[in-house]
């Protein structure tokens, strides 16, 4: 573009892009000078109130500390791109294996483009020479049976034969491939994706997993993208969502104790005239007013959206569809918190799988 072929306006876009998460990292700043100092130090305890202020931070700096942790972790933590090892196993499969449906015809959703002899020859020189032991011109199928079975099929030199079946397209390090005939490497775990919720990706050229997207921001494909959010100069994705939640929920709790205790000290303390004092805690309350109830519907719409296992995409998409990945509220809320209550609070990654698979609604229904 434009904008890329000169250095000046490419640094100054960049720029650009992180002014929202430096406001919003200044705002938490600000309010936490005005709680601490003004309201706390300033206001109560220098006139005598000597528990009320400690009560008050005691709550406060935990929720502002986790807050901005909270910030840090979305701002910088990797949404979910997919690693180059990921990458290079989509691109296999979509190269090597020619998707189709039981009556043998292949959707054009997921048709790749033609590959041109060569291409990328050095790269996949080792793996072919691996594939060339005991077999001579494997052309590769994978297929979906009408029992759901995904089934991996070699055709060489005129005979069929399978290699995987797999009765359960979601398995896992824990649910390991079931060979029924021939010996399976298991090199290529994307071989377990349900074939009907893959996509092509034109950007990428390369298959790409179920509710992943292409971020044209970031121009990448993210797993389990959310929308990419210019607040915080990053994608919301599988690799940071509880972040972003988790700094959803902090936010709209400080913005909630703030205000309200905000008033204590114009109860408590016996009115000076105006001051600056004064006038900077009425700017903060107005702040906080404002926050709470802008954060009191993003959140609780993002909350919402945690429990029934949908992303805004998703949402936005339509919702005639149903939502095949709608497990139950508290698996739902697993996948994204995961299953250690102690820490579901804490700005750590503990999302459950890889982000490439995921249950849905009818495979919790047959192991049931």
């Amino acid at each position: 573009t434009f904008v890329e072929r000169h250095w000046l306006l490419r640094v100054t876009y960049k720029t650009v892009l992180w002014l929202p998460p430096l406001v919003i990292a200044s705002l938490l700043l600000y309010g936490c000078y005005i709680y601490v100092y003004l309201l706390c130090f300033a206001s109560l305890y220098t006139n005598g109130h000597r528990a009320l202020p400690l009560l008050y931070l005691s709550v406060f700096l935990p929720l502002w500390t986790l807050a901005v942790a909270s910030l840090v972790r979305v701002v910088y933590a990797d949404p979910g791109f997919l690693s180059e090892q990921r990458k290079r196993q989509l691109i296999d499969l979509g190269e090597k294996y020619r998707f189709t449906d039981s009556d043998g015809s292949s959707p054009s959703s997921l048709s790749p483009p033609e590959i041109r002899e060569g291409e990328r020859e050095g790269e996949r020189e080792g793996g072919r020479e691996r594939e060339r032991e005991g077999t001579h011109a494997a052309v590769a199928s994978v297929s979906l049976t009408g029992s759901g079975v995904l089934s991996l099929e070699e055709h060489s030199e005129g005979h069929v034969r399978t290699r995987y079946s797999v009765a359960n397209p979601l398995a896992s390090a824990d649910d390991p491939l079931v060979l029924e005939e021939g010996e399976g490497d298991g090199d290529n775990p994307m071989l377990l994706l349900d074939r009907n919720d893959l996509s092509y990706c034109k950007h990428c050229a390369m298959l790409r997993p179920p509710r992943t997207h292409h971020c044209r921001q970031c121009r990448r494909c993210v797993r389990k993208m959310d929308h990419h959010c210019p607040v915080i100069n990053n994608c919301v994705g599988f690799g940071n969502y509880k972040f972003f939640v988790l700094l959803l929920v902090y936010g709209w709790a400080l913005c909630w104790i703030g205000w309200p205790t905000a008033l204590t000290k114009f109860v408590l303390v016996e009115w000076e005239g105006p001051n600056t004092t004064d006038a900077q805690l009425v700017i903060g309350m107005i702040l906080a007013m404002a926050y709470a109830l802008v954060l009191t519907l993003f959140g609780g719409m993002h909350l919402r959206m945690v429990f029934i296992n949908k992303t805004t995409l998703e949402q936005m998409d339509d919702c005639s569809r149903g939502n095949k990945y709608d497990v139950g509220a508290m698996e739902n809320f697993y996948q994204v918190f995961g299953r250690k209550k102690h820490l579901w609070p804490l700005p750590v990654f503990t999302a459950e799988g890889d982000g490439c698979r995921y249950p849905s609604a009818v495979d919790v229904a047959h192991v049931v």
